[in-house]
């Protein structure tokens, strides 16, 4: 079962997720504009041979726009949406990725609003259905109700898990709801200038509990009293346990050991209970993670050396699976296990890596061991990591012990 803890830390607001009181994940949303916001920008330059464009969408504030990935645009001088962007265009475009490290922001025109069981698109006019959602009656129903919406619309939907609990008659309405919202967003922006926020995405724990099983999260707890009232805009009412933390003789961060876990999530070197540890060395380019044997490579009885380095190399690989998830590190990632002679050993230890990859939401691939024996994995990007947190100095916490 999950757990979601959302207080306030260093000045900021930090979002911890346990799964079965294990905390797996960490988050410190930034207080700019945010992945799914619309707002109003300003062409500053296009670079054809790129077959892209800079759009200014805060004062000083560039973003990347890919011709490639947007072929309509919306314009906000009535020129025809499927013109290239020239430089000085007003367009209304969607936060698509927040920066990294020197990455800019990333906006596109394909503008999307997303609900607890749909999300409306608007680059097809056809509804799709999440592959994880059984086709019964009730969803082929639905899917056709909301078909009839997307013909009178020009809009589409994706269907989300969480709208085979929700039922046909709730879904119908977010599906209108998101209509409205979208069409009066669209008017307002047509009445704007550059550098206007038209709408505000949900906060990033309204957007992480939506992409939940509603049916799999425990509780929701939090101390900020603005973060309550928008849990209960959102999941009032839907069964959610919401709680609002109050406790003058311990606070939430305590409760939960927060400092800790985040201590442990910064720290070069985890420790293993076997006696070994892995060290994770973030780059530019990859991530490079040591496995050492410490003491953990003492043969127990009837156990050859073999076996004993397996035991400890499946035992680090379970764990940085884990601490890839906690600190959301991404691209490519290189792994020097501990030397193993057979076969045999690789494939169970990259077997049983690839099972445990399964269980991180965001793709995460477990590719295969080199011919110099370093194991390759590929996680996708999503937000930033945990280096990059404290870099931008949203996360401020010093770490003094590195191993």
């Amino acid at each position: 079962m999950i757990q979601l803890v959302i207080t306030e830390y260093e000045g900021g607001v930090a979002e911890a997720l346990f799964e079965d009181h294990d905390l797996r994940e960490l988050t410190f949303p930034d207080s700019g504009l945010k992945t799914g916001d619309f707002v109003t920008g300003r062409v500053e330059n296009t670079i054809p041979s790129l077959s892209c464009a800079f759009i200014e969408i805060e004062k000083g504030v560039k973003a990347y726009y890919s011709f490639k990935d947007n072929k309509r645009h919306h314009y906000l001088n009535g020129k025809e949406q499927d013109r290239l962007p020239v430089q000085g265009d007003l367009m209304l475009v969607q936060i698509e990725r927040e920066p990294m490290k020197t990455k800019p922001y990333t906006v596109t025109s394909d503008l999307s609003l997303t609900g607890r069981s749909l999300v409306l698109v608007t680059d097809s006019d056809k509804v799709h259905i999440s592959k994880k959602i059984r086709k019964s009656d009730a969803i082929l129903a639905l899917k056709k109700e909301l078909e009839e919406l997307s013909n009178e619309s020009g809009f589409g939907f994706i269907v989300r898990t969480n709208a085979e609990s929700i039922g046909t008659k709730e879904t119908l309405k977010e599906a209108e709801r998101l209509i409205k919202e979208f069409s009066e967003s669209l008017k307002y922006a047509s009445h704007n200038t550059a550098f206007k926020k038209i709408y505000s995405a949900p906060s990033h724990f309204v957007k992480r509990l939506q992409s939940l099983p509603e049916s799999e999260i425990e509780k929701v707890i939090t101390d900020i009293p603005s973060v309550y009232a928008e849990l209960q805009s959102n999941f009032g009412g839907t069964g959610m346990n919401l709680q609002f933390f109050e406790d003058d003789s311990i606070s939430l961060t305590n409760l939960y050991s927060l400092s800790s876990g985040i201590d442990h999530a910064l720290r070069r070197v985890v420790r293993l209970k076997s006696g070994a540890s892995i060290v994770i060395d973030p780059t530019e380019a990859l991530t490079a993670i040591d496995v050492n044997t410490g003491k953990s490579t003492d043969k127990k009885k009837h156990e050859t050396m073999e076996e004993a380095v397996l035991r400890t190399n499946l035992e680090a690989s379970k764990e940085i699976l884990k601490q890839l998830r906690l600190r959301n590190i991404s691209g490519m990632i290189l792994v020097d296990f501990i030397n193993m002679k057979r076969d045999s050993s690789v494939k169970k230890l990259l077997t049983v890596m690839s099972d445990c990859a399964k269980n991180d939401p965001i793709q995460t691939d477990v590719l295969d061991m080199t011919r110099l024996g370093l194991v390759e994995i590929t996680r996708k990007k999503e937000g930033r990591n945990i280096y990059e947190s404290k870099r931008r100095g949203i996360l401020q916490r010093d770490v003094s012990e590195n191993s």
